[in-house]
């Protein structure tokens, strides 16, 4: 991280933030990156801060930073906040992978770049109703261009939220019931994650509303 960390400091924002055109065998190699990423994410490999920071360094040598480079700087924005505790850091990498974003057509990677960004990074310095309201915009537009897989995740973290401030976990159940039911006709293999993860869970939650409310937030944050 402090090679990458280096790199980094040796370049300014106005060129990051440039997209800058490049041969195609950079781009498949960001698609592979891509790819490998999603991979690493979903094994939960330990191996994904280090290819973050492989994909980052690749970016700012070649001076590519298309869509595909999105992913790496908000992966290492959210290094800098859970490895560094750099919040300022976080957020400053968070802003250029958005800026990335806003030059490019929406696709799958906008859904989990934004998921990222508003759910892991911007959490820490926005209030929970903004951050929810980006999260659903989030799950929306990936549900608008077919990105099903993607937007599962800001869901979750939309559900999340919602237990956090308190909303009535009766209606939460029947929020997260009708966003599977319809999910489920775009995307079966969605379904389990975020069934496990949220309807369950609520039902679980429903049983022990006498139990202090510390109890609660600290399962629903570590299961």
């Amino acid at each position: 991280m402090a090679a990458t960390t280096r790199l980094a400091s040796g370049f300014r924002v106005e060129q990051i933030r440039k997209v800058q055109s490049r041969g195609r065998h950079v781009r498949n190699v960001f698609q592979l990156f891509i790819r490998t990423i999603v991979a690493t994410f979903s094994l939960s490999s330990p191996y994904l801060p280090c290819l973050s920071f492989v994909m980052m360094q690749y970016s700012l040598q070649n001076e590519f930073y298309g869509i595909e480079t999105s992913v790496a700087f908000a992966n290492f924005a959210y290094f800098n906040i859970v490895m560094k505790q750099d919040y300022i850091g976080g957020q400053h990498w968070a802003t250029v992978a958005l800026e990335i974003l806003n030059q490019a057509p929406p696709s799958s990677i906008t859904v989990r770049v934004n998921w990222i960004i508003h759910g892991l990074v911007m959490v820490w310095s926005v209030p929970l109703k903004e951050t929810k309201r980006k999260l659903f915009d989030a799950y929306q537009l990936g549900m608008k261009i077919g990105a099903f897989s993607a937007s599962m995740y800001p869901l979750c973290f939309c559900s999340r939220i919602a237990l956090l401030e308190g909303e009535n976990l009766t209606l939460l159940s029947q929020s997260v019931t009708l966003d599977l039911k319809m999910m489920v006709i775009f995307f079966l293999d969605s379904i389990q994650i975020v069934y496990i993860s949220h309807h369950s869970y609520c039902k679980v939650f429903a049983s022990f509303r006498r139990q202090s409310t510390i109890f609660l937030v600290r399962n629903w944050l570590f299961l």
